[in-house]
């Protein structure tokens, strides 16, 4: 039997600004390296690790270096490539794209982001990181730092629910996530706890 821990990487200055980040290579926050530093002691006291598994993106990595070491990086785990929405506001490709975002909210399997990923090719690569680090038969704890939609790509993949059910889940930023393997079952444990993180939001901390 094994738990997955999925971590979604800490703040970026593009979390707090709400731009869409994708495949670009931000890096943590101020507060987010203080949000690193209390997912690390946080994993470290709650689970006994025994290999940590990162997306090879700058926010990821750092937040798992955090956690411990070594850490595997693989592009496989990195974020959906949003293609021309890159840079841009959340805000600003809804409205300007309105047809596309509820493509995507309600998991259309013929939507792709303009020139950049379709939801297909990011779930099949998902699927081929589930299959090479053989995260279904894990044994004991293995950490994965990663992003929201990758989070939430592989909880509705461990558990055989429908695309779908990914637009129901939610990541916050140093949220912790667990998924229980076993030979007979698959259970989602917890889902974005971040009660850790409590500390840096009862301070100002500049960026």
């Amino acid at each position: 039997m094994g738990r997955l821990i999925l971590i979604r990487h800490c703040e970026t200055k593009a979390n707090i600004e709400g731009t869409v980040q994708g495949r670009r290579n931000f890096s943590l926050s101020k507060r987010g390296e203080r949000q690193a530093v209390l997912v690390g002691e946080y994993v470290r006291e709650i689970f006994s690790v025994n290999r940590i598994i990162s997306s090879n993106r700058n926010r990821c990595i750092q937040t798992a270096n955090a956690i411990g070491e070594p850490v595997e990086k693989t592009h496989l785990l990195r974020e959906i490539d949003w293609g021309d929405w890159e840079g841009k506001k959340w805000n600003d490709v809804k409205a300007e794209y309105p047809d596309d975002v509820t493509a995507l909210l309600t998991a259309d399997p013929n939507f792709s982001t303009p020139n950049g990923d379709s939801l297909t090719s990011f779930i099949e690569r998902i699927d081929k990181a589930i299959d090479e680090f053989n995260f279904r038969g894990a044994d004991g704890d293995i950490t994965v730092v990663t992003h929201e939609g990758t989070v939430r790509t592989m909880i509705t993949r461990l558990l055989g629910w429908a695309p779908k059910h990914m637009g129901n889940l939610v990541a916050f930023p140093g949220s912790v996530s667990v998924v229980s393997t076993s030979a007979t079952t698959t259970k989602l444990e917890m889902l974005n706890h971040y009660e850790h993180l409590a500390p840096t939001y009862e301070q100002e901390i500049r960026n």
